[in-house]
Parts: C-alpha cells; structure tokens; sequence
C-alpha cells in the first residue's frame, strides 16, 4: 500500500532525524533487517532512544495522516499548518504559502556550511479520495 506518494518515508525519516538527532538507517521495505557489524554495534533503531524517537515519530506520522488535505475541495492547509508545526517545535523555520484558499505549502531550510551538496525534501500534501473498496480496513 502506497501512502500519500513519497510522504510516508520522507515524513518518517525527517520526523526520525529530529527527535533523536541521530544516524539514521534506511532501509526498504521487504528488505531482511541488516545484521550487526563484527564489532557488535549496535543498530541505529536498537537504542532505547531511538526507540523512543521511532515511536513520537509514528505519532506525528499518525497525526498528520489523519488532516483530511482531499483534492476537491483543496483542504492541504490544514496539512501544511501542521508540518509548518513540527518543524517549528524543533527549531526550524517554516514558512506557509497559500496558494489558492485552504491550499497551501510549506517552505523550510536547514542551511549548512557549504561543504556537501544540498539535499532537498520534497512531497505533496493534497490527495485523492480513497476508494473504501479498494482497502482491506478502512482508509
């Protein structure tokens, strides 16, 4: 099942990275949980604060899955509001732009010292209706 286009690793990962300020694995799914190295490090997701950052990240992603940003009418305000929220609750500065009533975007820029290259995050917020038929449990 395919959530909201890139949203779902984008969201995940970003909300991941702020709670726990942490190296962050990526791994994809259907993908078998890469072993331990020799040296028995362990994973990222296997210290008690990443745990706990997996989980506030869960919830934010729960949260905002819930804003109804349905395409018509255009509700992604309320979608961008609450990413322009998260951002802002861990010190980053989010700009909202409406583009058309109840439509809007969010803009946000971590700058950095100019040695690596630029990585940027990008997702769409609006969706389709769901075809309840379509889903095993309800969407």
């Amino acid at each position: 099942m395919q959530v909201r286009g890139s949203l779902l690793p984008i969201f995940a990962l970003l909300t991941f990275s702020l709670s726990a300020n942490a190296a962050v694995h990526v791994q994809r799914l259907g993908e078998p949980r890469a072993a331990a190295s020799n040296s028995q490090t362990p994973l990222a997701s296997d210290t008690p604060e990443n745990s706990q950052a997996s989980q506030e990240a869960i919830k934010l992603l729960c949260d905002y899955l819930k804003i109804d940003t349905t395409v018509p009418p255009g509700n992604e305000k309320l979608g961008a509001e609450y990413l322009a929220g998260v951002l802002k609750q861990n010190g980053i500065d989010a700009q909202l732009f409406e583009t058309a009533p109840n439509r809007s975007c969010v803009y946000a820029r971590l700058k950095g010292n100019g040695k690596k290259k630029a990585v940027v995050l990008l997702n769409h917020i609006d969706v389709v209706p769901a075809v309840a038929a379509d889903w095993k449990h309800p969407p």
